[in-house]
Order: structure tokens, then sequence, then C-alpha cells
């Protein structure tokens, strides 16, 4: 095929460039309409995402509490219990992982032990745990310096708490 000929064909398939015209503009189809409304549940520690009056999922940021470490907790929505997925930075060997009663600055008595944070990531699936309970008892994530004490804190986050 000659030069003139791919000219003609790729004017043709509608590239207006090669032909002299203006350069494609996007398609009404790709320009969104609306801008969302912001989340009145969100907060800089955590945003609550929920459907149809049913809390789906919750996003925490693990601040760090005497330690270099920070991170993200996502805890999700499962049909019989949540999923939690833990991200710290700087990871580290193995960081014990609870559910706790009270606030950060002042965890109390223990809800439930997780599975450790390993290498920076932890993912649990909790089948007798639910997204209600999460976030109507006063809750908080904690994430432990190390494997073996409870009491010293790495990073933590508090759930918030829905009506």
């Amino acid at each position: 095929m000659t030069f003139f000929g791919l000219l003609v064909l790729t004017c043709i398939a509608g590239v207006g460039i090669a032909c002299g015209g203006a350069s494609p503009t996007p398609t009404p189809a790709s320009i969104p309409l609306t801008t969302p409304a912001p989340n009145p549940t969100a907060t800089p520690e955590a945003a609550i995402t929920s459907t149809d009056d049913q809390l789906m999922e919750i996003q925490l940021n693990l601040a760090a509490k005497g330690s270099p470490q920070q991170g993200t907790a996502v805890i999700t929505r499962l049909g019989d219990g949540v999923k939690v997925r833990i991200r710290l930075e700087p990871a580290v060997k193995a960081q014990m992982v609870t559910l706790r009663y009270g606030t950060c600055q002042e965890p109390t008595g223990f809800k439930d032990t997780l599975r450790p944070v390993i290498g920076g990531v932890m993912t649990q699936d909790i089948r007798d745990l639910g997204m209600e309970e999460l976030t109507t008892t006063g809750l908080t994530l904690v994430v432990s310096v190390d494997d073996t004490n409870y009491n010293s804190i790495a990073a933590c986050a508090e759930l918030p708490q829905v009506d």
C-alpha cells in the first residue's frame, strides 16, 4: 500500500489529526456528569462504605504509636462475618494483632486475637464477627511491636461507631 493510500485509510478511520482535523475530544460517555457526594462519615482516621443501609467496608489508617510504623486496615463484610486486611510499613518479622475495647490512648479489655502481621501483611476471614458488632461496641484494632507483648503498641486505629 502506498503512503497516500495509508493516509486515506487513516482519514476514513476517523483519526482527524492525520487529515488536518482537530485532536480527538472525549465522548460524553467518558465525562462524568456528576461528582460523587462526599461521605459524611469519612474522617482522616476512617472511611465507611455502605449500600442499602448495610455497612460494607471500613478503611482505617493505622497511626504510629511509639514506633515508625504506619499503614492501613480494611475490614470488608462477608456473608457470615468479615475479612480483615492489614498492611504496615516498614515491615518487620511478626506482630500481634488484637481487637480491644477502649481507645488507642487507653486500650482496655480484649475482644479477639487475630492472626499476626508477618512481613507487614495480614489477611484473615472472621466468621463469628459482624460489622454491626465492630461498629457499636467501642473496639480498637491494635498492632503490637512484636508477637510476644500485647501492651507494646506499634500502630492503632479506633473503629468508627455507627448508630
